[in-house]
């Protein structure tokens, strides 16, 4: 059986062990506050300080990674557009961007995940 496809909070920190590979700095993991919730919270201070990445990560559904993102739910989308102004308001930090990734998750026939980062597809 593979722990991703099956544990949430597992896939959350393979993403965001991923994250830091590529030098993102994780501000948070898992974050939530009442109606809100956010898989991770970063930032690359390599590329711009004043802007905010939150990731949604998509574990493995169907196995078909495109067909997973398509079903994000408008509710989902919705709130991942307001969560950023919450996490930033409960932090107390300033950001005057947002960007949302998805991370995703396909299992091939070796029962092996493989992580797809999208960045800046999360809030179509």
């Amino acid at each position: 059986m593979n722990v991703v496809s099956h544990d949430r909070a597992a896939a959350i920190r393979r993403a965001a062990w991923h994250m830091r590979v590529y030098g993102f700095e994780i501000l948070d993991l898992d974050w939530e506050s009442g109606e809100y919730s956010l898989d991770l919270v970063a930032h690359d201070p390599d590329v711009d300080m004043d802007m905010l990445i939150v990731v949604h990560v998509q574990v493995p559904d169907s196995g078909d990674l495109s067909q997973d993102i398509a079903r994000i739910s408008a509710e989902r989308i919705a709130q991942l557009r307001a969560a950023p102004s919450a996490w930033m308001s409960e932090r107390l930090a300033r950001y005057s961007m947002v960007r949302a990734d998805v991370i995703g998750f396909t299992v091939d026939e070796s029962a092996e995940p493989n992580l797809r980062h999208m960045p800046g597809s999360g809030l179509r």
